[in-house]
């Protein structure tokens, strides 16, 4: 008897097991979303410290805000995708879950993207400027800004129950009945028991899939309203977060029924979209009708002599976005500190010779004259003797 016991244990925890790993499968992109929800503020504190902080760093209220109601749709976009598959994944992929254990799951989702959300706060609390209370404001923003996307979820959820009884739904239905779902297990049900006729009025949706499409639009409205400003990196990231977790996840969710892998699915997007459609951005470019006359280094000189200035040769390395930060850096701060000490006598930018720099820190050596020269009052470095000439 014990022996029995012990093996229909052994049993039942295998098959638990089994369905476990069956369901993280199907969830893989709602997981994927939350788990970056929790790497990035973990990335910002400890390996990715220099690439990741700068983007918590948040300067103004408004800022924060935006970025709290971009968290809140990523949050959100996961959460309702999880309790999709969760409620339907025993309808379309034959994995059985007690509704019990679907309340538990969506619990589960919805105690974690909530602790990510959290840590992601602190985090932008934290990185911000050092001042407490500003910290404080900046957590208490980003809260705000995340309990308005609490309210657009809630509003997706009244629409979609609202929506049955509406044209609008009909339409839809008879829209899904024409592109085939109706035959699709986990999309539309029958509410009468004849499930081969093609009446609108004899199918619904699943729970759920009105849900998320009234979510998704919410998000992609949310999206050209908040990014039709300037708006902070994470704003975006955030947003992009969400278009993928939505998109990827109604992708996955169509097509694992079949067995067909989701990478593949995106080579064949980026096969076509490369050598198909016109995806390619062309920018206009107008010749000037006169070049500036470039001076050799004598030339430069022999100005330098007459005007009794001295030379200054800046050579900068490559090196990425951070390179451009750091030359922007520390030429803007040579420049504000020898205007100090010669009581404005002294002008850096009129001194420069040569500058000698690639990739990313021509960027930082271009921003960092041009912030010189207009606390100089000039229109451009170019227009003043002295001027910097750019010469490999």
């Amino acid at each position: 008897m014990i022996a029995k016991r012990i093996e229909n244990a052994l049993d039942a925890g295998s098959r638990a097991i089994a369905s476990a790993i069956h369901y993280l499968y199907l969830a893989r992109i709602p997981f994927l979303g939350c788990a970056t929800l929790f790497s990035l503020p973990l990335l910002a504190i400890s390996a990715g410290r220099p690439l990741v902080l700068g983007a918590f760093d948040l300067s103004r209220y408004g800022e924060a805000f935006f970025v709290g109601i971009a968290y809140g749709l990523a949050g959100g976009s996961i959460y309702f995708t999880a309790h999709v598959i969760t409620n339907l994944c025993s309808k379309r992929f034959r994995l059985e879950v007690d509704p019990i254990v679907q309340r538990r799951i969506d619990k589960v989702w919805a105690v974690g993207i909530l602790v990510s959300l959290i840590i992601n706060i602190l985090t932008a609390a934290s990185a911000s400027q050092a001042s407490p209370p500003f910290s404080v404001c900046i957590a208490g923003s980003m809260a705000a800004g995340m309990l308005v996307a609490l309210v657009g979820a809630s509003i997706a959820g009244a629409f979609a129950i609202r929506l049955p009884k509406d044209p609008i739904y009909q339409t839809l239905v008879r829209i899904g009945i024409k592109i085939g779902l109706r035959r699709q297990k986990g999309y539309m049900r029958a509410i009468s028991h004849d499930s081969e006729t093609t009446d609108p009025a004899k199918w619904e949706y699943e729970d759920g899939q009105i849900r998320a499409v009234s979510y998704t639009f919410i998000v992609v409205l949310a999206y050209y309203i908040i990014t039709g400003r300037q708006v902070a990196p994470l704003v975006a990231l955030m947003f992009l977060l969400s278009l993928c977790v939505l998109i990827l996840a109604g992708v996955t969710f169509f097509w694992d029924r079949y067995r067909l892998p989701l990478l593949l699915i995106l080579l064949i997007y980026f096969y076509f979209a490369g050598f198909f459609l016109k995806a390619d951005h062309y920018y206009r470019v107008w010749g000037r009708p006169a070049l500036d006359p470039e001076l050799t280094p004598a030339e430069i000189v022999g100005r330098a002599t007459q005007q009794r200035l001295p030379l200054v040769i800046v050579a900068a390395g490559g090196g990425g976005i951070q390179s451009a930060a750091w030359t922007t850096s520390v030429l803007t701060q040579l420049g504000d500190q020898l205007a100090r000490d010669s009581g404005s006598a002294y002008d850096l930018p009129q001194t420069f010779a040569t500058i000698a720099d690639a990739s990313w820190k021509d960027n930082g050596a271009k921003i960092s004259i041009t912030s010189l020269s207009r606390k100089r009052g000039w229109r451009t470095p170019a227009c003043q003797p002295g001027a910097r000439t750019r010469w490999p």
